[in-house]
């Protein structure tokens, strides 16, 4: 007696569906049915109708053994093939517990070697194969040997939408390999695959949503901001799978916090995640939402929010038993407590990770997390053990690549390098100032008394340095006592805030100093107000103010014009601790660019006076959107032609 559930099936396959193309082709290709596929599919009985049901409800649950069974017991490998891949991305968009993957990778095991799959449904299977090992054990070598297969069956089938696809996977495992320059050109070519209107959106937005990250992490912010911006603003990006959603929303946050430029946007993007993630309660989901969100905290200056966050994202990644998930979460936990000044803290959890890291083939994080770990080597005072951390972050990346800036910006490398290698001083250079304590602020506070610099376990708490800090923005010369309490203790009791002050003073002029040894009076204390000695105490901005005040009153901008190219960044430009800091930053920034322009126009006017070009180069890299700076610089460029 023939097989009527197989003649029926072939039936419908020759009469329905052109050019021998599998009747799922559609779910094969991520995208929804056409108008004949789905007839043809609703038409196939009820087994079909059950998987044409689960596939247009993720949401629901769906691990029908005894359907799948059916379906390899009456030789239809297709309709088996589809009822695999619903299961995968039910587990997916479920995201609570990533170990279901194994029960449905072991039947695609035992689906991907049968001959008579098409070459579409073996294309589909190896890309559900690949995000579960992605998603779970996160071991990109095994990744990589499964995404060689994906790329073999799309040239099989001649399918676009699979070729773009294992172009995205791909560049995501290049980009967590280090390889970031091979990330970008894979993504690059396959863009070119199809024209915008040919290829359905999935695989659109799987290829700009791995673009965009590629590019942030680069620091190619516009490209990023492009590629995201027209990602998110489809018509249809809201109707997308709920993490494919996530995934783009999470990087266009990103991109926004390394830009820092944009904060109401910033924010309602993070609103966006919240409202779209949390109140599902999907382990994996609300993992990679407070992933997001900690890097957007970190990158914008609030560390102890970011470790908030990313304490959360591996708790909910444990949850979830997503390994990848934990791996990258441990890496912010580890940049919050960095900035949070726990340096012991970081540097265990780091030792604690780095061979996960290894092991997973995340050459990004290891070499992101020797990057840390020479930051925090500096900051204690070990500048032997700071080489040989940048030594092993230079190690861990293919050779050709630069240092990664991941959920960094490019000056963290520059101020790193800068202290690790400093530029050595040519011998006609001037004498160095004779005083013995040397502050800088232009970047990083750095004290230096008698030659010797300050490390944090020098201080003896924070509050010791937020008090100088304090004394140099009020001008460092006659500060009142009761100004100081009022700006560091505001809400304490005026007997209480002026013992505070008494001994962070008391501390302040101690530093550096051994329990025997006598200070240098650099704080000074009479009739209630504080000062730092200027004939023992130079300190950079205020010299720069001094020099911009005088050169304005005189009109001779030669002294200042050597003074502007020595200020490597702007005021304490990664402490956004308190309000006043921030404010004395714009201070000094807009009396550097009044400086530089006049420096630039005296130039215009009197061709002797030296070319002003790299003055007003520095200050648009501290204020890049300064429109007459670039003015300036136009200008002096049509001079000179």
């Amino acid at each position: 007696m023939p097989n009527d559930y197989v003649t029926e099936r072939l039936n419908l396959r020759h009469a329905s569906i052109r050019n021998d193309l599998p009747p799922w082709i559609w779910l094969y290709e991520l995208r929804p049915p056409g108008p004949v596929e789905a007839l043809s599919c609703a038409a196939g009985g009820l087994e079909y109708a059950r998987l044409m049901y689960a596939a247009a409800n993720p949401e629901t649950p769906f691990n029908d053994a005894h359907l799948f069974d059916t379906l390899i017991s009456h030789g239809d490998t297709e309709a088996a093939c589809a009822a695999a891949l619903i299961g995968m991305n039910s587990v997916l968009e479920a995201g609570n517990d990533f170990r279901e993957f194994n029960t449905w990778l072991i039947r695609i095991d035992s689906l991907i070697t049968r001959p008579e799959l098409s070459a579409h449904g073996r294309g589909a299977l190896l890309i559900q194969t690949a995000i579960a090992q992605l998603l779970g054990p996160g071991q990109l070598d095994d990744t990589l040997v499964t995404l060689e297969a994906l790329e073999d069956a799309a040239e099989a089938a001649g399918s676009d939408a699979q070729r773009i696809i294992h172009a995205s996977l791909r560049g995501y495992c290049e980009l967590m390999s280090g390889r970031l320059k091979v990330a970008d050109a894979i993504v690059r070519d396959a863009a070119y695959i199809s024209p915008e209107p040919e290829i359905n959106l999935i695989p659109k937005i799987h290829l700009q949503a791995s673009l965009g990250l590629i590019n942030t992490i680069r620091n190619n912010l516009c490209d990023a901001r492009e590629c995201l911006n027209t990602l998110i603003s489809s018509p249809a990006f809201d109707r997308l799978p709920s993490p494919l959603w996530l995934l783009s929303m999470g990087h266009r946050l990103l991109s926004l916090a390394v830009a820092n430029d944009q904060p109401a946007e910033l924010e309602a993007i993070a609103d966006r995640i919240r409202a779209h993630s949390i109140p599902s309660h999907k382990h994996y989901h609300r993992s990679y939402t407070h992933y997001a969100l900690g890097a957007a905290e970190l990158l914008t200056s609030h560390p102890e929010a970011a470790l908030f966050h990313a304490e959360t994202a591996i708790q909910m990644a444990k949850r979830c038993y997503s390994a990848v998930a934990e791996r990258t979460s441990s890496l912010l936990a580890i940049q919050a407590l960095a900035d949070l000044g726990q340096h012991e803290h970081a540097l265990n959890w780091l030792a604690a990770s780095v061979d996960g890291w290894n092991k997973a083939g995340a050459h990004l994080l290891t070499a992101s997390g020797a990057l840390e770990e020479a930051q925090l080597y500096l900051e204690l005072g070990r500048p032997d053990l700071a080489h040989s951390a940048l030594d092993r972050a230079r190690a861990a990346i293919p050779t050709g690549e630069t240092l990664p800036c991941n959920l960094r910006r490019p000056e963290f490398i520059t101020q790193l390098l800068a202290r690790l290698n400093p530029p050595s001083k040519p011998a006609t250079m001037p004498q160095l100032d004779p005083r013995p304590v040397q502050i800088t602020t232009f970047s990083e506070l750095c004290v230096e008394i008698n030659g010797k610099r300050l490390y944090d376990r020098d201080w003896h708490g924070t509050r010791t340095k937020t008090l100088l800090k304090a004394l140099i923005v009020l001008g460092g010369y006659k500060v009142s006592a009761e100004r100081l309490c009022d700006l560091l203790w505001p809400d304490a009791d005026g007997d209480v805030a002026r013992n505070n002050l008494k001994v962070a003073l008391w501390r302040l002029r101690h530093l550096g100093c051994k329990k025997s040894e006598t200070p240098l009076p650099w704080v000074v204390i009479q009739h209630g107000y504080i000062s730092l000695v200027a004939g023992l105490c130079r300190i950079d901005c205020i010299e720069f103010q001094h020099a911009f005040h005088e050169a304005e009153t005189s009109q001779d901008t030669s002294q200042l014009s050597t003074l502007l190219l020595t200020i490597p960044a702007n005021f304490l430009s990664n402490d956004d601790s308190e309000p006043w800091i921030i404010e004395h930053r714009e201070t000094l920034l807009r009396t550097g660019l009044r400086a530089a322009y006049a420096v630039a126009e005296a130039a215009i006017h009197n061709s002797t006076i030296p070319d002003p070009s790299p003055i007003l180069e520095n200050f648009l890299r501290l204020a890049p959107a300064d429109k007459r700076c670039k003015g300036l610089l136009k200008t002096l460029e049509l001079n000179r032609m």
